[in-house]
């Protein structure tokens, strides 16, 4: 048996204020077929808007639940770094190792020097 109440009545049981029950009506959040007008007064079908209201949120909560379900975004996994390779110590060029023997070499076919008296006559020139 449906349940016909005033507007504090349906605005009581849902916690909200008249004006709220008033604005459903006005923006017609609620369907013409749960209340009725009788002059400027208002009377609701109380299980008719609850059972509304609980169909509302079922359904919100499904179209949250639905947009959740959507695929996201996800960071690939990282694959493990591979280990470094050690880099090859570096090869002297042919051309330093030619001017590093010729270097050797002067430096085994020179004879000593006795006489570093020059040397002190080089300082003196700086």
């Amino acid at each position: 048996m449906n349940t016909r109440v005033p507007v504090e009545a349906v605005a009581e049981h849902f916690g909200v204020a008249v004006v709220t029950v008033r604005s459903w009506v006005t923006k017609g959040i609620l369907p013409p077929d749960l209340y009725l007008k009788f002059g400027g007064r208002y009377v609701f079908d109380l299980e008719g808007v609850e059972s509304f209201w609980r169909q509302k949120t079922d359904e919100d909560y499904a179209a949250r639940m639905a947009k959740l379900k959507k695929p996201v975004l996800t960071t690939k996994k990282k694959e493990p770094a591979p280990e470094p390779t050690p880099e090859p110590e570096p090869q002297p060029e042919p051309v330093v190792e030619e001017i590093q023997e010729e270097i050797e070499e002067a430096i085994e076919a020179a004879e000593p020097v006795d006489d570093l008296s020059w040397i002190d006559d080089f300082d003196d020139d700086l």
